[in-house]
């Protein structure tokens, strides 16, 4: 499992005016607690956060968090355990660091990989992912970074079930054994109208373009841990 340093400035004033000044000056309010600690408010700089969560590893990389205080500093080992977005712009707004226990299990969501490409897509069928990514229980350090999944051997109507997937040593998995993870479906068929004698006798009008709606994007799920999260304000 990855692991990176990053320092952080312990901060005293809290509150909207003083996170928004924060922000503007490139750093983010963000809040480390967990198990045996008291919550302790911090700020992190924006980029190299940033460059953290843009690695391999994503939010599961442990980082090793060096809380200055002053002329005074010490360590503490954290997950990232929950992001928020600013609902427009997208850039992060606040952190969410968990203290973790090298030594105790805790529960996170690993992202799936899909990779190869199936017999049944070569024969024109198309593949519908169900799962983004799998709940999981192990200690920090056997976090897998990803989970692949080969569909190479997968025909026309096959499909890959969480039950099907072979766990790395110590990892417990927690989404349900018959969740649906990929499927390769049948390409469906344009339904194929005849007019009526009556309506082929009536003159046509010009059709005009079909509107079709955009879906919402889903929101990302928060990895759990077995604390609650602490209330801040901001």
């Amino acid at each position: 499992m990855e692991k990176v340093e990053l320092e952080v400035e312990q901060r005293e004033s809290k509150g909207r005016r003083k996170a928004r000044a924060l922000r503007r000056s490139g750093d983010i309010p963000a809040i480390v607690y967990g198990k045996g600690i008291q919550s302790i408010p911090v700020s992190v700089n924006s980029k190299q956060l940033g460059k953290i969560l843009s690695s391999k590893s994503g939010r599961n990389v442990i980082i090793n968090l060096k809380i200055k205080s002053g002329a005074k500093a010490h360590n503490v080992a954290v997950l990232t355990h929950g992001l928020q977005k600013h609902p427009i712009e997208g850039q992060i707004t606040h952190v969410d660091f968990l203290r973790i226990n090298m030594e105790e299990a805790i529960k996170t969501k690993v992202p799936i990989r899909i990779i190869g490409q199936s017999a049944g897509v070569k024969e024109g069928g198309i593949l519908v992912q169900g799962l983004r990514d799998v709940e999981i229980k192990c200690l920090p350090t056997e976090i897998p970074e990803q989970l692949e999944i080969d569909v190479s051997e997968l025909k026309m109507g096959n499909s890959f079930h969480i039950s099907d997937l072979k766990m790395p040593k110590g990892v417990e998995i927690l989404t349900g054994r018959d969740e649906m993870v990929v499927t390769i479906s049948a390409p469906t068929k344009e339904e194929v109208v005849t007019p009526t004698v009556e309506a082929a006798a009536l003159p046509t009008a010009e059709a005009g373009p079909a509107e079709a709606a955009a879906e919402g994007e889903k929101k990302e799920a928060a990895p759990k841990a077995e604390e609650a999260k602490p209330k801040e304000k901001k």
